[in-house]
């Protein structure tokens, strides 16, 4: 399960080539882990394009 933003996580797959999918909860699955399946809780809406992965960026540590 991951806890962050949405964007962020499918530029990340993007990024690894990986067939991952996505599924968004609102509570901690019942089913518990799945190959391939990431359980993601959005925790934020970034403006994913503008981000440069391994360089700080001021948006990354606004509270929504």
């Amino acid at each position: 399960m991951i806890f962050g933003d949405q964007g962020v996580l499918w530029k990340t797959i993007h990024r690894l080539g990986t067939d991952a999918t996505v599924e968004i909860f609102k509570e901690a699955p019942e089913e518990g882990y799945s190959p391939r399946k990431i359980f993601l809780l959005p925790l934020s809406h970034l403006t994913t394009p503008s981000l440069r992965f391994g360089k700080p960026d001021r948006a990354c540590g606004q509270q929504w």
